[in-house]
């Protein structure tokens, strides 16, 4: 690492541990790059933590196994219902569509 990347990674660090303390954080996690670099940087930081991966039903399987690789939960829609199930009883989202 160059001496600017060290020192934004130790500032990263020391705010995640200064914000977090001795709580446990829930850590939204995509599967994408900035997922993983939060995700490594409250590791760094030594703090509790649940990842967390929130399955649209929509996502590539690439996608899902990598997250499970990260050791995310992953969490299902509770109704079971898929994304393009609820296409097709409400239509495609929209931000003019309030339900």
């Amino acid at each position: 690492m160059t001496g600017e990347l060290e020192k934004k990674v130790r500032q990263s660090v020391s705010l995640i541990q200064k914000a977090v303390g001795d709580k446990v954080v829930e850590v939204a996690y995509s599967g994408g790059k900035d997922s993983d670099v939060i995700l490594e940087l409250t590791k760094m930081a030594g703090v509790k933590y649940r990842a967390i991966y929130k399955n649209t039903t929509i996502d590539p399987v690439g996608t899902v196994k990598h997250c499970k690789e990260k050791g995310c939960e992953i969490v299902r829609p509770k109704n079971g219902i898929t994304f393009f199930k609820l296409v097709e009883q409400i239509g495609f989202p929209n931000r003019h569509k309030r339900f």
